[in-house]
């Protein structure tokens, strides 16, 4: 746990990312996949962390449209590692679409 997080957060938190990774698996998935547009920062507050993180070019990312735009930005998930997973707020702009193939 990160220091100031109480076990409700932490354990909300894992629920959260563990519902999250099975609708990526699942074939229904309604997630809108994205990646950051080129010109975008390589830091955006994840709010599990509560701190800014770098998020790596290319990267798996999931808009969640189940939570609504705070200030201009959107609540991003992404899978990071198996098993868990960040939430990141990251401004509409620095979002492009990926492209079915």
């Amino acid at each position: 746990m990160v220091a100031g997080e109480s076990k409700t957060t932490a354990d909300y938190l894992e629920k959260l990312f563990g519902s999250l990774q099975e609708i990526l698996l699942s074939k229904e998935s309604d997630l809108k996949q994205v990646v950051l547009t080129s010109d975008a920062p390589r830091f955006h507050y994840c709010i599990g962390e509560k701190m800014f993180l770098e998020i790596q070019n290319g990267a798996e990312l999931y808009v969640m449209d189940s939570k609504s735009p705070k200030e201009g930005k959107v609540y991003v998930f992404t899978p990071h590692h198996w098993n868990s997973g960040r939430i990141f707020l990251i401004l509409e702009e620095h979002l492009q679409d990926l492209e079915p193939n």
